[in-house]
């Protein structure tokens, strides 16, 4: 029907959605590497505790990766997807 809006993906082909659904298991790891290394740093500040930094930077550094390669697509994590 015309002036219907189909929704996302309308006109696009399989290769489109597939790549769009494999940019969220990733990203989602990601966020969570990345709101967990937040918390542990803040945590961190108000405990005095170093070593929650460095953890909290390890996660962070590696939610950064995980971030940037969701939105890419550099390397296929079989174990994410």
């Amino acid at each position: 029907m015309p002036g219907i809006d189909p929704g996302f993906g309308a006109g696009r082909g399989p290769r489109t959605w597939r790549r769009a659904v494999g940019k969220a298991g990733p990203r989602d790891y990601a966020e969570a590497l990345l709101q967990i290394a937040i918390v542990l740093i803040s945590v961190a500040i108000v405990a005095e505790q170093v070593c929650l930094v460095y953890v909290g930077g390890g996660l962070g550094i590696i939610g950064a990766i995980l971030m940037i390669n969701g939105y890419l697509l550099l390397v296929e994590l079989p174990l994410l997807s």
